[in-house]
């Protein structure tokens, strides 16, 4: 009964947040026809129901290994003599139940249960890297081309550019770099391939605890129960080599990927006489997901090469994690022919996010206007003469600014921690997002005839609007209106006073929604199931005699819940986060780096000046009418038994979204 969904990604149905062990797995359904009024969110439900103890002691054990000893090599590999890559795999849990029993203090049989199961996967593996280094005369500053004679010529690039020397830190990196083993990658004379296998691990634990407990029977108070259940799931790649972010040569800084999620749930069941029943329920998730370094750069700033692989891991951490606290009631009374239920749904969702992209320093190798490399074409005898030519001479650049450390810009990204702070130096990009919802929902299942029920009920639903925190959401003051400016539809292009137009300010949200609420979310749902009696006649022939056939037919609405990156992606606009650079540094690389100014931070501002230190960035807004999407969804399906053991069914489904969330440009 608890959302166990990943509330901050919805677009890939394969990352499954709290995924159940399958050894704790009691049951599970999965209803994609028109869902009830007593679920809601969304027309497609997978519910899943965890194992309890019974009277009897009673356990599973499984263990499932797989390995590379029948594996081939890559054809890329063999050409390269690189290895195999290792393949090893141990999948195995347990599961076990049964009654709380103290001997001689507690007998719990009928009263009190407990389950409990582990499952463990543990893999080494490997994957395979080709990076790009530096052969080894082009080490020594030597530079190799092809001549308009088609012969092998070499300059020595120490001797023509307005550098003289080999930069040692530069050196001490590319030397780091192993030499090349294949010519898949650069030129073949002066740059080459390194092929090789990265080593990783990816294990997980997953544990399954539930606890039952009868609290009270009696024929006064009625039957209630306890029942509370807990999932932890560990898991880990290091190195991320799914997402390629593991140090790109040996000894270096990897990063990894990691989680450590939590589900809890606890309920109270009672029954009130035989017509009455309820469910009271709490749950709560927590599901971090990092995506962390090993450890902090160990220079203080990176390097950017032009030529071969970066020596340094450029990721820098980013993370997110989604806490839910949901309560929930379901009531149901039986009366007559009918089964009346009701209830509500409160859901608590916050999206923590944290990224640390550019906040390290990086200065770039090269040239600028300021720090020219004083490498001429004409330094290079038998030139091959058009492009050929220039791209053979800006490729020796390449070379002699990895070379000497020649300097072409720095950058720095700056972060504001609170609407008051200012850009803060190394600040990570932080935001704590928050949006609350209530459902309340009535339904009645009606027995109209012994072969005909009717089922119909309603919901309504309301999603609170999503906000930050600390304030930290920038929007145009005037919304929608903000973005066009005043001369209307097209100004967009048109920012602050060119043209006549009045400067758009852009300001933080400060407690004005993001948009305006919407109570307007009623969910109505019908089902019919019908058994046909006919006695005679070419009815018969069609349905069959009594209980040979089935109609049923239902139509529901239902309202959607989005995931958290149609928040983030609409309130990341520029201001916030800004990227500063240093383009005409002089020289050559030194230990002290390059300096990198802060940018002055201003707030409210206009749509002009921010786009004046933004220019690539663009600009995002909410409707103000925003209304939460839904899907209709209607259903009619005949099933017949043609023959005895035999069925034919035939059924149409049919789907429509309304006011689905999109992004218009």
């Amino acid at each position: 009964g608890i959302n166990a969904m990943d509330n901050f990604v919805k677009t890939d149905s394969f990352f499954a947040i709290s995924a159940p062990s399958l050894a704790s797995t009691e049951e599970f359904s999965v209803t994609v026809g028109t869902v009830g009024s007593d679920s809601g969110r969304g027309v497609a439900q997978v519910r899943m129901v965890t194992k309890s103890g019974s009277n009897e002691l009673r356990g599973s054990v499984f263990w499932q290994h797989r390995n590379d000893v029948l594996n081939a090599n890559s054809f890329f590999n063999n050409t390269s003599a690189t290895a195999k890559p290792h393949e090893l795999q141990n999948w195995g849990g347990l599961a076990v139940g049964g009654p709380v029993w103290l001997p001689k203090v507690y007998d719990g049989r009928n009263k009190s249960f407990w389950f409990f199961s582990y499952e463990a996967f543990r893999e080494n593996f490997m994957a395979t890297r080709n990076r790009t280094v530096m052969t080894e005369q082009a080490r020594k500053g030597i530079f190799r081309y092809i001549g308009s004679d088609g012969q092998t010529k070499s300059v020595d690039l120490m001797t023509i550019g307005n550098a003289k020397a080999i930069n040692p830190i530069t050196s001490a990196m590319l030397n780091a770099m192993p030499l090349p083993n294949n010519t898949e990658v650069g030129d073949a004379l002066n740059t080459a391939g390194w092929r090789f296998n990265v080593s990783g691990t990816d294990p997980s634990d997953k544990y399954v605890g539930r606890f039952d407990q009868e609290l009270l029977h009696s024929e006064r108070w009625g039957y209630h129960k306890l029942e509370f259940v807990y999932n932890k799931a560990d898991f880990l790649l290091k190195p991320d080599t799914f997402n390629a972010l593991e140090s790109p040569f040996p000894g270096g800084i990897d990063a990894f990927q990691a989680s450590s999620r939590t589900l809890m749930a606890a309920a109270i069941h009672s029954t009130f006489g035989p017509r009455m029943t309820n469910e009271a329920r709490f749950g709560h998730q927590r599901a971090p997901v990092g995506f962390l370094r090993d450890s902090a750069p160990k220079n203080p700033f990176f390097t950017g090469f032009l030529t071969v692989t970066n020596y340094d891991n450029t990721f820098m951490s980013q993370g997110r994690n989604t806490l839910v606290y949901q309560f929930l009631d379901n009531f149901a009374l039986v009366r007559g022919r009918h089964t009346l239920r009701m209830g509500m749904d409160m859901q608590s969702i916050s999206a923590i996010t944290f990224n640390d992209a550019g906040i390290w320093p990086r200065v770039n190798l090269g040239t600028n206007a300021a720090n020219p490399d004083g490498i001429l074409n004409s330094s290079f005898p038998n030139l091959p003469s058009g492009s050929t030519g220039t791209a053979i001479a800006n490729r020796a650049r390449n070379v002699f600014g990895d070379l000497t450390g020649f300097l072409q810009n720095a950058t720095q990204s700056f972060n504001a921690t609170s609407p008051s702070s200012g850009f803060v130096p190394g600040a990570s990009n932080a935001r704590v997002y928050r949006q609350r919802m209530l459902a309340l929902y009535l339904q009645d299942e009606w027995r109209v005839r012994r072969n005909l029920t009717a089922n119909y009920g309603l919901r309504w639903e309301w999603q609170g609007v999503p906000y930050e925190r600390h304030g930290l959401v920038l929007q145009p003051a005037n919304k929608i209106a903000g973005l066009w400016g005043i001369s209307g539809v097209g100004n967009l292009f048109n920012p602050g006073s060119l043209k006549g137009a009045a400067p758009q300010p852009i300001d933080f949200v400060s407690g004005k929604g993001l948009y305006e609420n919407d109570f307007n979310n009623f969910a109505p749902f019908i089902g019919i199931a019908y058994q046909p009696r006919f006695k005679s006649g070419p009815m018969r022939w069609l349905f069959g005699g009594e209980g040979q056939s089935s109609i049923r037919a239902g139509y529901s609405i239902s309202y959607l819940q989005d995931g958290w990156t149609v928040v983030t992606n609409a309130v990341a606009n520029p201001g916030l986060n800004q990227a500063s650079a240093n383009n005409v540094p002089t020289g050559v690389l030194t230990s002290a780096g390059v300096p990198v100014p802060t940018p002055v931070f201003k707030m409210p501002i206009t749509d002009a000046d921010n786009l004046a230190v933004n220019s690539a960035a663009g600009m995002w807004s909410f409707d103000p009418n925003l209304r939460t999407p839904y899907v209709q969804q209607w259903s009619f399906g005949i099933e017949r038994e043609v023959a005895r053991g035999w069925v034919l069914e035939a059924r149409y489904v049919g789907n429509h979204a309304v006011k689905v969330f999109r992004a218009v440009d």
